[in-house]
């Protein structure tokens, strides 16, 4: 009786020994992504506008909803990598397809875009693109792996044959649900914090208009509307961290002081604190007004500073790097002037 159960439990033996290999491959990959979505999570503007920067999509709502999808995927592929079941050579298979997809996305950035920081685990761990590659290939390796153990063994063995442990390991199902939670919580901390830490960032007024896209902003400064829907101006985007715009603002505080000269602004990238700090240093003779990340990075090329001319909203032209000279401004102002007449 006892030697016949013998090919049996050898079977047995040699099954459980390959999963409880594969279960911790899986574990190991569903704590990164706890791990990566917890960290996306606390801050999803952050991790949003660095994946603007891979200039896939730059629509602020298309950017926002991208964050929080990669944010829910990764989730659901720890929560399944936990759990098991009839789904696990399917999850193990995306898993695969997922990371390859993450890492050629990441070299085409690195190679074309520039890119410096993959954004893997938002602003809280920095990671090169390199290192980042050669994480996803650790990862890869380890669905691999797992994949394959999962398939031998499926077709070696029935599944009434297989140990109830091989099938099911406990608290597989414990902490699937501690990471939903966890993911879930993290979320809605960090959308609260920041709600409450952009009150000083100019939103948008209206709906945009594709060709008029900065007539979407208006704001008040020192008792007076200004609507860059209406009239022409010299707009600025500028950045609170960045030493090259804080040269260009003392350019542009002599331009605003210039008679018959559009009206300057700019619309900046930072915080209220890095922001104040700025201003008490170059006491700029125009406002300063903060806009939101994403909205920021539509109107810029690669970096700021950027300087547009604008009438009614419609940028006319834009100058990188250094603002433009006064009699460039002033002739493409005397030129729509006369345009307009002409048209009259």
């Amino acid at each position: 009786m006892l030697e016949a159960r013998l090919p049996l439990l050898r079977k047995w033996a040699s099954i459980r020994s390959r999963e409880q290999v594969a279960h911790w491959l899986e574990t190991t990959l569903a704590l990164v992504f706890v791990l990566s979505a917890v960290s996306k999570a606390l801050d999803v503007e952050a991790f949003a506008v660095q994946l603007s920067y891979y200039e896939i999509v730059r629509e602020p709502r298309v950017v926002w909803a991208t964050a929080l999808a990669v944010v829910c995927i990764e989730t659901a592929l720890a929560v399944l990598l936990m759990q098991g079941g009839p789904l696990r050579m399917w999850t193990l298979g995306t898993t695969l397809l997922l990371l390859a997809g993450f890492t050629g996305l990441i070299a085409y950035a690195w190679a074309f875009k520039g890119l410096s920081e993959c954004g893997c685990f938002g602003r809280f761990l920095l990671m090169s693109p390199g290192m980042s590659i050669i994480k996803n290939v650790v990862m890869m390796t380890f669905a691999g792996a797992a994949l394959y153990v999962c398939a031998g063994d499926k077709g070696r063995v029935g599944l009434s044959e297989t140990p109830a442990l091989v099938r099911r390991l406990p608290g597989r199902p414990v902490a699937a649900v501690m990471s939903v939670v966890v993911v879930a919580g993290v979320s809605t901390y960090g959308i609260l914090q920041r709600a409450e830490g952009n009150v000083a960032i100019q939103r948008h007024s209206g709906p945009v208009e594709k060709d008029r896209p900065l007539a979407q902003f208006r704001f008040d400064h020192k008792g007076t509307t200004w609507d860059l829907g209406k009239g022409s101006y010299l707009v600025a985007f500028l950045s609170t961290s960045c030493d090259h715009c804080e040269r260009d603002m003392q350019t542009l505080n002599d331009l605003a002081l210039i008679p018959q000269f559009p009206r300057v602004a700019a619309l900046m990238l930072g915080d209220e604190e890095t922001l104040q700090a700025l201003l008490a240093r170059n006491q700029p003779e125009f406002p300063t007004i903060l806009i939101e990340p994403l909205t920021f990075f539509q109107f810029i090329g690669e970096a700021p500073p950027r300087v547009y001319y604008i009438v009614d909203g419609r940028p006319v032209q834009y100058w990188d790097g250094e603002p433009p000279a006064i009699a460039d401004v002033l002739a493409l102002v005397s030129g729509i002037a006369d345009r307009g007449a002409r048209v009259k």
